[in-house]
Formats: C-alpha cells, sequence, structure tokens
C-alpha cells in the first residue's frame, strides 16, 4: 500500500492545539487595520500566480474577505455559535465546523 505523502506525521497530531476562533475575531477586530492583503491566482493546472493591487482594490479586499466571516463569528458568540470537529458535526444550524 503507498504511503500518503499529504498526511500529517505522528509528531504534528501530537502537536496540534485548535485555533479559539472567538479570540480570533475579538484579536483581529483591533488589528484590521494593519491587515496587510495577498491576492493569489491558481489556474485549472495548479499554476500559482501572485498579483500586484491597487491601493483602491486592496480597500474592497477587507470587507469582501474579513468583514463577512468576522460579522458571522462575533453574531454567533450571542446566538451560540458553537465550534465542533467535522468529522463530529453534521449539517446543523449554529455550528461552525472545524478540521485539523
Amino acid at each position: 500500500m503507498a504511503e500518503d505523502i499529504l498526511a500529517p506525521d505522528q509528531q504534528e497530531i501530537d502537536n496540534y492545539t485548535e485555533t479559539d476562533i472567538f479570540a480570533w475575531a475579538n484579536n483581529i477586530v483591533r488589528l484590521k487595520d494593519e491587515l496587510d492583503i495577498d491576492l493569489y491566482f491558481i489556474n485549472k493546472n495548479y499554476v500559482l500566480y501572485r498579483t500586484r493591487i491597487s491601493r483602491e482594490l486592496k480597500k474592497q479586499l477587507e470587507p469582501k474577505f474579513i468583514d463577512g466571516i468576522l460579522e458571522y463569528v462575533l453574531d454567533g458568540i450571542d446566538n451560540g455559535l458553537i465550534v465542533r470537529g467535522f468529522e463530529k458535526a453534521a449539517d446543523e444550524e449554529m455550528v461552525l465546523q472545524r478540521t485539523q
């Protein structure tokens, strides 16, 4: 049987710590103005391209990529959002799935 070269080794599994998404959301609010977003494109042949971004476009990236998830998590705190492992969670309301 072939070995899965992308599978994490035992040391990675043993040292894995879950990220507290709620703490992340609280911290990112005060750091939002300092974020630097890089934009990459991947074509159908899996070739990676990095792009240069104008200032006007950079101002639009934060609302597109950060604000939505941030709002979801912060609103979820008040509405009972919970985090479960992907393997244990079903398609449920107010459950944010995570995976290693």
